[in-house]
């Protein structure tokens, strides 16, 4: 029995150590996808945010450019602020169905579970963008 219960507690730490079994709510799965009414694209972990901007070759004018990407290294605090503001947006009621003008695309992806939800302007969305932008400055 003693050996049952070493190798189950070996097991156990093996599962945690590999991210497998999570203890509490841990976030390092998730992912936020933020793609903004202008097709700028936010990539946003727990440790770091990736801006990845639209280029003027990909843009419907062939002119607009959102700026330079950017790679931001953020703490869990401001991860987990991101994603009140994130989870606001998902429960607003300014969604729509429809990818539109003035529309933006977030979207979560956390260890098989996945939200998305296509947001027309909002106080919710223009707080999550606010910050965001603040962040890649």
């Amino acid at each position: 029995m003693r050996k049952f219960f070493k190798h189950s507690i070996l097991f156990i730490l093996t599962l945690l150590s590999l991210g497998i079994l999570s203890c509490g709510a841990q976030k390092r799965g998730m992912m936020y996808l933020y793609s903004d009414q202008n097709n700028n694209r936010f990539q946003i972990t727990a440790s770091e945010i990736r801006y990845i901007p639209m280029t003027a070759s990909e843009s419907s004018s062939g002119q607009y450019n959102g700026g330079k990407k950017a790679t931001v290294k953020i703490t869990k605090e401001t991860f987990n602020q991101i994603s009140t503001l994130a989870e606001a947006v998902f429960a607003s009621e300014g969604v729509t169905t429809q990818r539109r003008m003035l529309t933006a695309v977030l979207s979560l992806q956390n260890n098989g579970e996945n939200r998305q939800v296509i947001a027309t302007p909002s106080e919710e969305r223009k707080r999550l963008e606010a910050v965001l932008r603040e962040l890649i400055q």
